[in-house]
Order: structure tokens, then C-alpha cells, then sequence
């Protein structure tokens, strides 16, 4: 993550160019980014700049998609997604993380979110993250299956239940009758074999 003056109210803006334009050294400093703010449209943006008005910026910039992802140490120090991008295959993708601190709030550049996402899982090699569920996935294949079908999908987050609380039982016996006889039928044995067998 490239965290860039805390105080600045424009942190979007330069959370934004310091991934397009990333710097050899000094990756901190503003000086390595204030001389691209004028290749980008920011046209409408309040600083600071708040969740709803990064579609104001996807749109006044037409190559570029942005994902804004939270982190909840509270919740097992989840990665949580706030923003997804609405656009498919724009040239260039920004992935921001926003840190908060009571009502101050701070944008930084995710440089490489298998990294970020490396303590959900044990396995310690580089993993393909979907952006919306934030599943790691150990091979290409296995997150290109995947990620068609979780993109219909904005903003998930998989949550497993508490420890002793894990285990699903029935409890309603009071709601039940006695009976002398029982049947439970499988209807797929019922079905008539196919003729190619």
C-alpha cells in the first residue's frame, strides 16, 4: 500500500495517480505525483472526495475503473468492499483501500491485493482474489470459473458463523406428531433408464 500524507484532504487524488504513475522512490512524497494531476478529469470531485462521487470520476475518465475495499479488524480483520466498479474492461484498474479514524478518512493504493488478502486463508503463495467477494483463489482457472457468475453479484462478503454456534440442529420437537408409519421416498429411482443405456 502506498500511504501518502494522512492529512491531505485530496488523499483520492493522490492515491489514484500513485498507482498509474508509481514511483521508483519516494513513493510517499507528493512531489513524485503533483505533476500528473493535470492528465486526469477532476471535474465535480469534492475534497475530500466521498464513496458516491468515484462514478463521477470513472465516468469524467473514460479508461479508468476504481474498487474501494475497507478493512474491519473487528470482523476478523476482513477486507470488505464499499465500492465495485460498474464497467468491464477499462485499460486501467485501481484497487484503493479507505482508512477511517473516527469522521477522518484516507484512500491508499492497494499495490497487490493477494497480498492484502493473505491472512484469510494459509496458503502462502500468490492467489487470484475475486473483487467482490474477496475469495482467494489458488489457480487462474479455478477464479476464471468463478468470478462470472459472483460478478452478477455487488458487494459480498462471506461470513462464517461464531465457534459453537456452527452447528445446525433442529430443535422443535413441540411441533411434531407421532405416527405408526413413515415413508421417505427417493423419486430418482423411479426414473425410467435411458435408452443409450
Amino acid at each position: 500500500m502506498n500511504v501518502i500524507n494522512k492529512n491531505d484532504e485530496k488523499c483520492f487524488r493522490w492515491a489514484v495517480l500513485s498507482a498509474l504513475y508509481p514511483s521508483s522512490c519516494d513513493t510517499c512524497r507528493l512531489k513524485q505525483y503533483k505533476k500528473f494531476e493535470h492528465t486526469l478529469n477532476w471535474t465535480g470531485l469534492q475534497s475530500p472526495t466521498p464513496l458516491n462521487q468515484i462514478r463521477t470520476f470513472e465516468t469524467n475518465n473514460p479508461t479508468i475503473t476504481i474498487n474501494v475495499y475497507i478493512y474491519k479488524p473487528e470482523e476478523g480483520d476482513a477486507i470488505i468492499p464499499v465500492y465495485l466498479t460498474k464497467h468491464q474492461a477499462r485499460s486501467r484498474h485501481i484497487d484503493l483501500l479507505l482508512l477511517t479514524d473516527g469522521p477522518n478518512t484516507h484512500y491508499t493504493w492497494i499495490k497487490n491485493m493477494s497480498s492484502l488478502c493473505a491472512h484469510i486463508s494459509s496458503h502462502t503463495a500468490k492467489t487470484f482474489t475475486c473483487p467482490h467477494c474477496v475469495h482467494r483463489f489458488t489457480s487462474k482457472i479455478a477464479f476464471d470459473n468463478h468470478f462470472p457468475d459472483c460478478s452478477k453479484h455487488q458487494r459480498q462478503v462471506i461470513k462464517f458463523p461464531e465457534l459453537g454456534k456452527h452447528i445446525l440442529e433442529w430443535r422443535s420437537r413441540n411441533k411434531t406428531q407421532l405416527t405408526s408409519h413413515i415413508i421417505y421416498a427417493d423419486f430418482e429411482s423411479y426414473l425410467s433408464p435411458s435408452p443409450s443405456h
